[in-house]
């Protein structure tokens, strides 16, 4: 229970370091860190040293992109929501959605190629393509994305992994 509970957990922080990662963007040796996100509990571990044959270990990433529209996007949902609006309860189907506002097709398969061209297994896409889901070794993960991922602190069902991003070659 404790280890499909880590990988839960570390597969929805993975995912939320990755998203600011690429908003941040860190200089090369910065440690990405989101405030809120470490549990009190972990605010002062060490980080453990790496575990031989730790780079083999299958890693599930979900990857969300961003919308090409974010202001349309926001715009539409308080319309959808103001009785005033000519837009009251006009809702638009997923397909509509993605189409109207993004991401585009070009994207997200410009994406899931990327992936797919470093060994990535697709998991899971999205009618909505703003996730795409994917499964790899963490030595694939390291190198697709440019990243350090440091060996868990496990405390009772919680994992925390810290992502570096690697210096530029």
């Amino acid at each position: 229970m404790a280890r499909i509970c880590a990988r839960w957990f570390f597969a929805c922080l993975l995912s939320v370091i990755v998203t600011a990662a690429a908003q941040a963007a860190p200089t090369q040796s910065e440690t990405v860190r989101l405030t809120g996100h470490v549990p009190p509990v972990l605010a002062k571990a060490t980080v453990l040293p790496p575990k031989a044959g730790s780079g083999q270990e299958q890693i599930t990433l979900t990857l969300v992109l961003r919308r090409d529209d974010e202001e349309g996007f926001e715009r539409y949902l308080r319309e959808l929501y103001d009785r005033r609006s000519a837009n009251f309860h006009h809702f638009l189907t997923q397909q509509q959605i993605a189409d109207r506002f993004g991401p585009s097709r070009t994207d997200y398969d410009s994406v899931l190629s990327y992936l797919r061209s470093n060994a990535f297994e697709l998991v899971d896409g999205s009618a909505n393509r703003l996730t795409i889901t994917v499964r790899g070794r963490r030595s694939q993960v390291e190198k697709a994305l440019k990243v350090d991922i440091r060996e868990p602190l496990l405390v009772q069902c919680w994992s925390h992994f810290t992502i570096r991003k690697k210096q530029t070659e």
